[in-house]
């Protein structure tokens, strides 16, 4: 056996090369697009807002919701106290635990599905189809 690597055929590293670089400008692009629309929202958020503000019947509902929620938060706060209430509570905490553990489960069983049978679909128990399907997803570097 020779310690050579194979070389890949020279004709088609350009191709390769002009592939991944349009792809990675079409990127920078929808990101900076991305950016774009984010900042416009935002801006027109704050333009809405200003109105809403200027406006004194607007304020005074405001008021008067402020001081519904704050009534509201204190009988919650009065009711939570209860034995029945906060059992209630971890017994949603601890389903929803259970539940989040066996999305991630099934996650990895639908990952190991694709790569051993090469299929993108799965018949549910009740006979019905579901596409498996794979999600990327862009995150700042250390986040």
């Amino acid at each position: 056996m020779s310690d050579q690597q194979p070389q890949p055929n020279d004709e088609a590293i350009p191709e390769v090369v002009s592939q991944s670089t349009q792809v990675d400008f079409l990127l920078k692009s929808c990101l900076a697009e991305q950016e774009d629309i984010k900042d416009k929202i935002k801006e027109q958020r704050e333009m809405l807002k200003n109105v809403l503000e200027t406006d004194a019947s607007y304020h005074e509902l405001k008021d008067k919701m402020n001081e519904l929620n704050k009534r509201r938060k204190e009988i919650v706060t009065k009711l939570s106290n209860t034995a029945a209430v906060s059992q209630v509570k971890e017994e949603m905490n601890g389903l929803r635990q259970a539940q989040k553990e066996l999305k991630q489960k099934l996650a990895r069983y639908l990952a190991q599905y694709v790569e051993t049978s090469g299929m993108r679909s799965f018949e549910d128990p009740k006979g019905g189809i579901r596409k498996i399907v794979t999600v990327y997803t862009l995150e700042k570097a250390g986040a």
